[in-house]
Formats: structure tokens, sequence, C-alpha cells
């Protein structure tokens, strides 16, 4: 790990990670990324209450 620094910003942290590493973890973000639900639906009576009071 190292930090480059730079007078306008502040220190940056470039990680060496391996690449395989970090093609699963991309991998993982886009799969998840993929499946946020924002079309969700409320089940229960009482959180659909509670959420339209607030």
């Amino acid at each position: 790990m190292s930090f480059i620094h730079s007078p306008h910003e502040w220190p940056v942290m470039i990680t060496t990670c391996p690449t395989k590493d970090l093609r699963e973890k991309l991998s993982r973000y886009r799969n998840k990324k993929t499946k946020r639900n924002f079309g969700r639906k409320i089940k229960y009576a009482c959180r659909k209450a509670l959420g339209d009071s607030q």
C-alpha cells in the first residue's frame, strides 16, 4: 500500500490487489447492484401506515 500526496487533495491510497481478487469483488458488486429492488412492495399494513404517517 502506498500513498500519493497531492497539493490540492487528500492523500490517495493505492492498494496492490491481485487482479483475480479485484475481478471477483467487482463481479460481486455488479451482481448485487443488478439485484437491487427499487419497486418494493410493503407486505404489512402496520408498516405501510407507519410509513405514510411520517
